[in-house]
């Protein structure tokens, strides 16, 4: 277990583990609190989530949009160093790293969760082939999956087409238009559907959620934008190093935050009545608005690795093993809570300390679970890939 506390890899940004515990905490957070809706009448539950901290923790959604930006960082600046180094890029050699990266420990995590939800074992086809996330999510196995469905398909695609654009010197430009896309498909299929705020997550309607998700949460073609924004950043970085000013640097970070605090405290995402262009703008434009803000506070660490509170925070030692275990946390954290709010929830006392103490509890259990499958999978296997 002590290798889990120490860094070891020198290419490794310390900050990156700052923003993949926090996303995973953030994510165990939201579903450890949206849970209760399922156990307790819809207005009580309005009740408990209401307070400004409950209306945070409740966004956490938006840590997966967060992980989006951390992948496609990460596989763009893996990607484009090695076409830097060597002209090209080995296709199969990546496909088989990610394979042995992520594939082990998810068969692992199936077996308890096909022993929590059988019902849906049936559709674990889908889940092998990651195009789960365009099955209807309430039929799907682990449906809280979808997101890893989305990251694989984009792992199939994306050295391809970098490799394609390097080769022709189409990568900017070809990143531009996908991050444009991805709010002209967002919006188009947020009108044509006739969305409305407040978005289906806040609305109460289990209905209307179902078709939201369905249609502008889970499905690929609708969330890739903080995957090509990630790699716009690893674009922007390949082959020249950024500098900002101190001042510079606290000035993007101060728009980054006002950008990321815009979408989690907006009240626009909850105030019903907003017409069909209003509400499809914003449902276009939110995840992507995160995943810009936090594309920024990247970059501000990417340039001043050194200076900035904001790095040395980040990189604090205390994220390291929470970023270790952050991958095994997500596959099986919905199972200690699902199992927990089976048992408990219908019965539990909600005031705000009581809630803050479920999240805690919630995170401490998720990542303990996390560690054997970690230990004895996702590590030994990752070790196992080719150099």
């Amino acid at each position: 277990m002590s290798e889990l506390f120490r860094r070891t890899d020198p290419s490794r940004l310390p900050f990156l583990d700052g923003f993949r515990a926090i996303a995973i905490l953030w994510v165990i957070a939201f579903h450890t609190l949206w849970l209760f809706g399922f156990f307790r009448p819809p207005a009580e539950y309005a009740s408990m989530t209401a307070g400004p901290l409950q209306s945070v923790l409740l966004q956490g959604h938006l840590g997966v949009d967060l992980f989006f930006v951390l992948s496609g960082f990460l596989i763009g600046r893996i990607l484009f160093r090695e076409y830097e180094r060597t002209g090209s890029i080995r296709i199969r050699r990546f496909y088989v790293r990610r394979f042995l990266r992520l594939m082990p420990v998810y068969l692992a995590t199936m077996v308890p969760c096909a022993l929590v939800f059988p019902d849906t074992l049936p559709k674990v086809w889908a889940n092998l082939l990651y195009v789960n996330n365009y099955l209807p999510n309430q039929e799907s196995f682990m449906p809280w999956t979808w997101s890893l469905a989305i990251e694989e398909q984009f792992y199939l695609v994306c050295p391809l087409l970098l490799l394609l654009t390097l080769r022709r010197g189409w990568t900017g430009q070809t990143l531009g238009i996908a991050i444009l896309l991805s709010f002209v498909i967002r919006y188009a299929i947020a009108l044509q559907g006739e969305f409305r705020l407040p978005i289906a997550e806040a609305s109460g309607d289990e209905g209307e959620f179902y078709r939201f998700f369905n249609a502008l949460y889970s499905p690929t073609h609708v969330r890739f934008g903080g995957l090509a924004i990630g790699v716009a950043l690893a674009f922007i970085h390949s082959g020249q190093k950024h500098e900002l000013s101190a001042k510079a640097a606290r000035w993007m970070m101060a728009a980054a935050l006002a950008l990321i605090a815009l979408v989690v405290w907006s009240p626009v995402s909850k105030f019903g009545g907003a017409g069909g262009q209003v509400s499809a703008l914003w449902i276009a434009s939110d995840k992507n608005l995160f995943s810009i803000g936090a594309a920024m506070l990247f970059h501000v660490c990417l340039c001043r690795p050194r200076e900035m509170w904001l790095n040395r925070f980040l990189g604090h030692g205390f994220w390291y093993p929470i970023a270790k275990l952050s991958y095994s946390a997500y596959l099986i954290h919905l199972v200690v809570i699902g199992i927990t709010a089976h048992f408990l929830y219908a019965g539990l006392p909600i005031a705000l300390p009581y809630l803050l103490g479920y999240v805690v509890a919630m995170a401490i259990a998720s990542l303990m679970v996390a560690y054997p499958f970690y230990a004895l999978v996702e590590r030994p296997l990752m070790r196992r890939r080719p150099g």
